[in-house]
């Protein structure tokens, strides 16, 4: 009779360990999916001038992904992207974007830095998805998803001599 007892214990035990992983709460990780994000930069220019304008970005946190390009050459009035972030886990990833200053004589470099957030989520079908938001370090409340420098190039007027 003991091991009848025996063996019926360790067939409720079974049932009773069923249950408890079954209920157990699971967190739900989103590593098996991914996405990449690019990120828009324009550089508009007053003037008339032929330069590119380089404009570079920084993680705000090492471990962050970075783009393929952290550096963007971009012609006057013409537009560029960062490209290639690849995330894996939902989150808000963090970025500082500016303008190197150049050295051409009587241009006016915008000197504006966005802090940029690329907002990683869980997306519909399962996967993730992405948005972003910026914030010019000149008006940190209003919140934009263009980034956009304004360079400025006023040589002085030419001085026209009158010879008698």
């Amino acid at each position: 009779m003991n091991q009848a007892i025996r063996k019926l214990s360790g067939l409720l035990v079974l049932p009773v360990l069923l249950a408890a992983l079954l209920l157990m709460p699971v967190k739900a990780h989103a590593a098996a999916y991914e996405c990449t994000a690019e990120l828009p930069v324009t550089v508009k220019l007053n003037g008339d001038y032929d330069e590119y304008f380089e404009v570079t970005i920084t993680a705000d946190d090492e471990s962050y992904p970075m783009p393929e390009q952290t550096t963007l050459k971009i012609k006057d009035n013409r537009g560029g992207y960062f490209t290639g972030f690849y995330y894996t886990e939902p989150g808000d990833y963090t970025y500082t974007v500016r303008e190197k200053t150049g050295d051409t004589e009587y241009m006016y470099y915008d000197d504006v830095v966005y802090t940029v957030v690329i907002q990683v989520t869980n997306a519909e079908d399962g996967g993730l998805t992405y948005q972003v938001y910026a914030n010019r370090d000149d008006n940190p409340e209003e919140k934009t998803d263009s980034l956009t420098f304004l360079n400025t190039y006023t040589p002085p007027a030419p001085v026209f001599l009158t010879i008698m």
